[in-house]
Formats: C-alpha cells, structure tokens, sequence
C-alpha cells in the first residue's frame, strides 16, 4: 500500500493497531471462555459418566452376592438333608461338588481344613463362618467371585467361584435401565449403554441395534474407538430418529469388565457452547460502535499531529538553501524546525569542506605520483652507484645528489662531514654557492650533528616557527630556507655524517611522510656507495704501501743477486695482476649485498697477510745486515729466495680465494656441498673466532655413499655467497646477545641427503626471528638492523639465488632452544664430471 502522506501514515496505523487489539482480544476472550465453558461441561459429563459405572458396578454387586448366597444355603440345605436320610459321604461329596452353571467352580473343605473337592478359590478364603462371605479375585487373567459358606452339622466349608463375566447373564439389564436413563444432562444430553460388539443395550431411542460400524462423513468408526478405548472421552457426529441433521456429540465413557459394557454419558457441544454464541453478539455490538467513534476521532488526531509537518515540507519545496523557517509551536515540530534551521546553516561549511577535501585528495595523488617517480629515479641511481662509470667518483656522488635533490623539489642539499671546529661538506648541491667557512656555518654544523645524535631524523616544517635552535634557524633563514629534512649517516665510524635537504617553499608533514621511504632508500644507498669507495681506498693505499716497499727492497738487493732482482720483479707482476683482478672484480658486482660482504672479508685479508708480510719484512732487513756483515752467499741467497716465495706464495693464495669467491659464476656447475661450506667457513674463520663464536660442522648421506659426497647443480660461487650471508646473519644475531650477557656463541651447520634431497641447516645461538617480521625477512631492503649495519638485500639476494637460479628452497623458523634456524633443500645429482666453478 502507498500512502502520500503522514497524515494517511498515521490514520491507516492507528486504525489497523486498534482494530486489531480489539480484533485479537475479542478471539482471546471468546477461546478462553470457549476452553473453561468445555473444561467444566467436560468435568460434569466425566462425573457422571463415573456415577453410572459405580451404580452399574453396585447393582452388579448385589445380584451376585444375592445369587451366591441363594446357592450356597440352597446347596447346604439339600446336604443336610441327604445326611439325616443317612447318604453315604461320597453322594454327599458329589452333590455338593455340582457347579451351579458353566465356568463356576466348587471347592471343598472338611472341618479340619483338609481339601475334599478341588476347584478354584482364593487363597484368602475363610471358613469356619456360618455366614456368607463373598471375596474378588483374580487368577490367570479372569477376575472372579467367590462365596464361601461353612454348613453347620457337617462343619463342611464350601466354596463357590463364578467368573464375574458370568454374572452378565443373569443380571436383568432392566434392572439397571431406568436408573441408567433417568441421568441427563443439559437439555437434550443422556445416558447409554453399549456392549464391546456395538450391541446398544440401554438408550432412550435406539435400543436392540448395533452401531459398531457407525462411521461419520469422514469415514472415521468413531464406535469403534469407543469400544478400543474403554474409558475417556469420544467426540463424534450422531443423529437420533426423528432429528433431521448430524450434531457434533462428547461421550465421557466407563468399561465394566464384569458385564463387558460400556456405560457413557453424552451431551451436544452446540448445547454447552450455547453462552458463547451470546457472547459473539456483544462483542459484535462493541466492535460496531468503536468503528463509529474510534475512525473519527483518529482522522481528527492525525490532522491534528501532521498539520505543522505539511506546513513544513511545504515551506522547504519552496525554498533553497538559504531557506530559514519561524518555530510557531514547542513540540517536536519545533525542535524539528529548529535542527533544520542549524542543518542549512553547516551546508555551506560542509561544502567548503568537502572542496577542501578533494584539493587534499589531488595534492595526496601527487605526492603519490611524485613519490613512485621518485623510487624509479633512486633505483636509476642505484645503478649508477653498482657499476661505476669512468666518470671520477666525486664527480658521480655529486651528480646523483643534485639528481634526487631536484627529483623532491629540494633547493639546497649536503653531505656534511663531523670535524672538530670545521664546517666540512663532502658534497653539496647549492646554486648560490655559500660560503662554508663562517661561524655561522661552523655552529650550525655542530647544532646538526647533536640534533642527528638525539633523533637520527629529523623534519622542521618552518624554520620561522619552529622551538630549535634560533642560530640555527637563523642560519637557514639566511639561505632562504624554510623547511629542512636532515638523517644521520655512518660511513667510516658510528654517525660520523649528515645529509641534509633544504626547501625554500614549505613542505607539511604529510608531504614529508610521503618522500620518508624514498629519503631512506637513497640515504641507504649513498652511504653504502660511500663506504665502498672508502674501502676500495683503504685498500689502493695498502696495496700502493706495499708495492712501494717492495720496490725500494728491490732497489737495495738489485746489485747484490740477479735471482733476488728475478723475485722482486715477479713479486710487482703478481702483486700488480691481483690488484687489477680485484679492482675489476669490484666493478663487475651487480649486487650491494656483496659489497658488504667485501667491507667484511678486508679484515680478513688483512688478517691472513699480516703474518707473512712480517716474514717478508724481516727476511728483507735480515738481507741488508747481511750484506753489510758480508756474510752473503749462495746458500743464504738460495735460502733465503725460497723462505720468501714460500710467504709469497701463502699470499698469492690467500688472495685468490677471496678473489675467486667474489667472481661470479658464468654457468651451472656441479658443486660438492660440504667443500663449498667449508670454503666459506674458512674464509669466515677470523671474523667468526674474533667474536666467540665456535662452529660445528657435520654431514651425512644416504647409505651406500660417502658421507660427505654430496652434490647439487648451481653456481658455485653464488652459492658460496649465500652461505656467506645467513653466517654473516647468524653472527651478527649472536653478538647482539653477547652485547647484553657475556657468553661465547656456536653456529651448527649439517649437511644432509635423503630421498634425492640435499638439507643444509643453519642454526644459531642468537635472538631468534621476531614474530612480527617472521614474514619479511626475505623483503627486498627490508633489515632489523641499524641502516648503517645492513642494507636488507642480503637474505633476499639468497632467496633469489636459491629458489630462481638453482630451483631450490630457502626459509627460517625459530627454533625452541633459542636462535633462529635457516633451512636450505636443493635436489641431489650424481658427482659425475665434477668441475667447481
């Protein structure tokens, strides 16, 4: 249904709620009337029906024990009799053993209780009485009656049985008949009597019928369940004679086992619902007159109700937004004006708001895009810094910062260095030029570097409202700087440089948050490009060192021996070619990974060469106190060429696996598993042992095979570089704990085959994987540790190495004892062919 108005709403809804309270209230009242009216009815009929039975059951009652009692005097008349005309006992015995009539059942005692006839009697019966005595009991089912009867001369007790069934044939029904009909109740309700073959024994109309297979329009032998039901209730339709329609009819009926009849007790329902009918009629009369009072009286009141909200809606289809209406009442309707009122005066603000909203929106949308193009620009920078031009190196840091300076719309960017009394700049990007050595510049970069140790990143949004240092403000105000982003960096020591980016137009927060991840990524990778070259530095300065030495020992002993100028000449060829190998090795990494890895392995070249380098040293000082002792010849020359070349060599070595561990390899290979982890264990030693740490190895293979023959395809010294990265990992993770409890580490490494699958397990003493990061720890530049400790590649160039290029598998777990776990399964191959990359 549609309604057009409030006021239709509220007439249609008050109306309908009425009526049908009133409607339902009305079927209550008339049902729960019509139950109890029933109840009670149905109460009445039952007590009647329980009279007829007991006034059956009596009558019954009396005429057996009347029956009884005439033949049992009967019986001991006709003995005393036949004993005064002298009868032998055994006639006596025979007469007085004769049943009455079939199914009863004499028994007989002597005075002294010994049985003389045998026939049914209750066990409780009493004898020894000259009166009768009549007992109910029951044997195998059959309900009996029994007389006992004690005869006086003979002291003979004699007793009589008769199933109480029996009785029905001498019981005159018109003895019970007239009491039977003279019950009735209501008006037209009577009494009858039926046996259990649908004989109507006793009935005001139909006596001498059978109804057993009387059945109503439905088919249902009402009847029938009469007579299976025995006793309770019955309803059924019935027609008397002489009536012209079936009534519905209640009978509250009784079964009598003795007489095998069914004594009921009836009525019609239309009689006993005949108060309800004049009930119907008065709540008729009442729903008639609410009907004329109640509907007018509601379209009053709705009119009445909706009368100012029309006006309203009126008001408001006439008006716009700057529509204001007069509150003329202090009902809800007023309040409703009211808040309608303060609604139109906020659309406007709403309005505002929402342009607002969608300026925001765009401006977000292109910091976004700002922000992508800016990550594309830093990963084309990045591949700058992997594979150095033959542009010089300065050249190269100083362009990529002025790059990414004009990328995020930065005016001024530097690279300032910590110095004492100093305002040291590595490298910067500032069109006008600033003079760097005024105090000015000095203070402030000293206030920039205790800043950087309080917060490692930092943001001033407006240098002329921010609570820092006013000389430093006043310092960036002075280069028309108005918003500032500066982060610490550690390039040859703990925090020893910043990179700060000045903005003369202000940046908010927001747009701060929004370039944050790319100022990370570039910082990452500038000041791992920076380490980079300080290594590679570090190590032309060594290796220059020692080729100087070299040389001026060579100088000294070229006139001395011929074979002594031969080694010196070897000695600058070989140093000279590793040097070269390495440096192009260094050129050729695609991965920054491996340039940590680098920084890591100098410790222990330098390790590994210091004690042969010793040897050089004083084999060479041992050569000029010998020549001027004149103790030189050609023995100690032949000894003393080949101690140095024995040096020599152990060098050589020594470079060439730290050389050929970084040289990547061209093609798969078959690589035998444990050598590969020993290699890299062994070239770990120094900076493993340095720590505390102890690491356990063991391997194992399936049977028939060696336990430590065992093989995969790959890249060897990929691999190797894998193994690298989760031992660096695992160290790293042991000394964070060392740093807070003072305790030596252990890393176990296994080597395992089974079922054509190579295990290589990695476990360690360390803090274990933190759960949050459980899923991340094989992101790309994702890392747990200080930005200046790892760039987050490490253990995704691994996953990659492992899973991409040698189709394999690389994960982690915790494990229960502590420490993390890191699992690596290759599939097996056959050591046929064996070439180590």
């Amino acid at each position: 249904m549609i309604f057009t108005s409030i006021q239709q709403k509220i007439f249609f809804y008050a109306v309908l709620l009425f009526f049908g309270i009133l409607t339902l209230s009305s079927i209550a009242l008339y049902f729960i009337i019509k139950i109890e009216l029933r109840d009670r009815i149905s109460e009445q009929i039952n007590i009647y029906a329980d009279s007829l039975a007991d006034m059956v059951k009596i009558s019954v009652d009396s005429a057996s024990e009347q029956y009884l009692k005439g033949v049992l005097l009967e019986r001991s008349s006709v003995l005393e009799s036949m004993r005064e005309n002298g009868a032998d006992r055994s006639s006596m015995l025979e007469t007085a053993s004769k049943p009455p009539f079939k199914d009863a059942s004499v028994s007989i005692r002597d005075k002294d209780g010994q049985l003389l006839v045998y026939g049914i009697a209750s066990e409780n019966a009493s004898c020894g009485k000259t009166s009768l005595i009549t007992e109910r009991f029951a044997r195998d089912g059959v309900h009996y009656i029994s007389g006992t009867y004690t005869i006086p001369s003979s002291g003979w007790c004699i007793t009589v049985a008769v199933p109480s069934a029996s009785f029905r044939d001498i019981l005159e029904v018109e003895e019970v008949r007239d009491a039977i009909l003279s019950k009735k109740f209501g008006k037209s309700g009577y009494a009858y009597v039926i046996d259990s073959s649908g004989n109507v024994l006793i009935h005001p109309l139909i006596e001498n019928t059978n109804v057993y297979n009387e059945a109503d329009m439905n088919g249902r032998y009402f009847i029938r369940e009469m007579i299976q039901k025995k006793n309770g209730d019955t309803y059924y339709p019935w027609k008397n004679p002489g009536e012209t329609a079936f009534r519905e009819k209640v009978a509250s009926h009784r079964y009598i086992p003795q007489l095998d009849w069914i004594v009921a007790s009836s009525s019609y329902l239309d009689e006993i619902y005949l108060p309800l009918f004049r009930l119907k009629v008065y709540l008729t009369a009442v729903f008639l007159i609410s009907v004329i009072t109640v509907i007018p009286l509601t379209v009053w009141l709705s009119a009445n109700i909706t009368g100012p909200i029309k006006e309203l809606t009126l008001a408001i289809e006439r008006g716009g937004t700057n529509i204001r209406l007069t509150r003329k009442t202090e009902d809800e309707t007023g309040r409703l004006i009211d808040h309608f009122n303060r609604h139109m005066e906020t659309i406007d603000d709403y309005r505002l708001k929402l342009e607002q909203d969608l300026q925001d929106k765009l401006r977000a949308e292109n910091a976004l895009k700002k922000s992508l193009e800016a990550e594309k620009a830093v990963s084309d920078i990045s591949a700058g810094f992997i594979s150095f031009s033959s542009m010089p190196t300065d050249e190269i840091f100083r362009s990529s910062l002025i790059k990414f300076s004009i990328l995020i719309g930065a005016s001024r960017a530097a690279v300032y260095k910590r110095t004492p009394d100093r305002c040291k700049m590595l490298y910067r990007y500032d069109p006008s030029n600033s003079p760097l050595g005024t105090e000015e510049c000095k203070a402030f970069s000293r206030w920039l570097f205790e800043r950087t140790a309080e917060e490692p990143e930092f943001f001033v949004g407006s240098v002329w409202q921010s609570n820092e240092s006013q000389s430093a403000m006043h310092f960036l105000k002075s280069r028309r700087t108005v918003s500032a982003a500066a982060s610490s960096m550690s390039i040859e020591q703990e925090n020893d440089s910043v990179i700060l980016f000045e903005f003369e137009e202000q940046m908010t927060y927001a747009e701060y948050e929004n370039i944050l991840p790319t100022l990370r990524l570039f910082k990452n990778i500038f000041d791992g490009a920076m380490k980079r070259v300080m290594w590679e530095d570090s190590l032309q300065k060594a290796y220059d060192q020692m080729e100087k030495k070299v040389q001026e020992r060579t100088a000294e002993l070229t006139d001395k021996t011929v074979l002594l100028e031969e080694f010196s000449k070897n000695l600058e060829k070989r140093v000279q070619e590793e040097t070269e190998k390495h440096r192009t090795q260094e050129q050729l990494l695609v991965q920054q990974s491996k340039m940590a890895a680098m920084g890591e392995m100098i410790g222990s070249i330098a390790h590994q060469w210091r004690q042969p380098l010793n040897a050089l040293a004083l084999l060479i000082q041992d050569i000029e106190e010998a020549h001027f002792c004149g103790e030189i010849n050609d023995k100690y020359i032949t000894s003393t060429v080949s101690d140095a070349m024995k040096q020599i060599n152990h060098m050589s070595v020594t470079i060439d696996d730290f050389r050929n561990f970084f040289r990547p390899s061209k093609q798969k290979t078959k690589i035998n598993v444990p050598s590969a982890v020993l290699e890299v264990i062994s070239l770990m030693a120094s900076q493993i042992s340095n720590n505390s740490i102890s690491v356990d190895f063991s391997c194992g293979a399936e049977r028939g095979k060696s336990d430590c023959d065992i093989y995969v395809d790959g890249y060897f010294n990929e691999f190797k570089h894998v193994i690298m990265n989760i031992l660096n990992n695992a160290k790293d993770e042991i000394v964070k704990v060392q740093n807070r409890e003072q305790r030596s580490g252990l890393i176990s490494i296994s080597v395992t085959s089974e079922n054509g699958i190579v295990r290589i397990s990695v476990k360690d003493t360390g803090e274990g994987i933190p759960a949050e990061f459980s899923d991340r720890i094989f992101e790309p530049y994702f890392t747990t540790k200080n930005p200046d400790k790892g760039t987050g590649i490490g253990l995704y160039m691994a996953k990659v190495i492992i899973e991409n290029n040698m189709g394999g598998r690389l994960y982690a777990l915790n494990r229960e004892e502590g420490g993390a776990e890191f699992i690596i399964e290759l599939e097996e191959t056959e050591p046929d062919d064996i070439s180590q990359g």
